[in-house]
């Protein structure tokens, strides 16, 4: 099957608004993809229909167990969302229009907004533990890596800060 991004199906989008800038992931059947209209579809893997819409998307991660899908949205938030689109909880982090998926690793979900701040959320419950500006004049385009407890973050100033035990 084929399908277009949520904002190229709409009608009257450019070429450019299909998914998508953040690669999609598969939950439970369900493909999430968030397109350049910030648009993310969630699309039934067996058939290639779009079943649900998201609006203020810029990136999509999937949960270690991938039992669930973490939202990044254009302003100031990331949620935890099950199969469905339903929201589990969110929390109020920077964010911004960069499509870098949240990453979590070791219970921890990690998000870097596109100023440089990299925050750190309890995947259970979405509290921020931590917060930590890492390029406070520069962009960060890329998604946080993580290993443990450690989180890594590059910026478009060269550096690569290692945040974390």
């Amino acid at each position: 099957w084929r399908c277009e991004g949520k904002g190229s199906s709409e009608g009257g989008a450019a070429v450019y608004y299909s998914p998508a800038d953040c690669g999609p992931v598969v939950c439970n059947g369900m493909v999430f993809a968030a397109d350049r209209k910030y648009r993310c579809a969630i699309i039934d893997d067996a058939t290639g229909k779009i079943v649900n819409s998201l609006d203020g998307i810029a990136a999509v991660g999937l949960s270690e167990d991938g039992q669930s899908v973490y939202l990044r949205y254009s302003n100031r938030k990331v949620a935890k969302v099950d199969s469905s689109g339903k929201e589990i909880w969110s929390a109020s982090v920077p964010t911004g229009i960069v499509p870098a998926a949240p990453t979590e690793a070791g219970a921890v979900v990690y998000v870097c907004g596109s100023g440089g701040t990299a925050s750190a959320m309890s995947a259970a419950d979405g509290k921020v533990l931590w917060q930590y500006d890492c390029t406070p004049t520069q962009y960060v385009l890329a998604g946080v890596g993580a290993k443990g407890s450690v989180a890594y973050v590059v910026g478009t100033d060269g550096s690569l800060t290692a945040l974390g035990d």
